[in-house]
């Protein structure tokens, strides 16, 4: 579920297939801050021209970071 922590609870960079990775963690209820309630997690990959949409206040979510410099961005739009 996104970053792993070690045993010390610091969080670890995930490995590089994740980088930039939408993580959807489906079915977590309301309070759940963590994806730990989650009946499915969905891992989505930066793959150039594709076009992800999703009700962002029921979904709880989140982006792994990258390291890569390669001029990519994100667009988020509230309506």
């Amino acid at each position: 579920s996104g970053d792993e922590e070690d045993g010390d609870g610091v969080r670890q960079e995930p490995p590089k297939q994740e980088e930039g990775a939408l993580v959807l963690y489906m079915g977590a209820v309301g309070t759940d801050d963590t994806g730990a309630t989650a009946r499915d997690v969905q891992r989505i990959h930066p793959i150039g021209g594709r076009l992800v949409l999703f009700d962002s206040r029921t979904v709880l979510h989140e982006v792994l970071p990258h390291s890569n410099p390669d001029g990519r961005f994100a667009l988020t739009l509230w309506l």
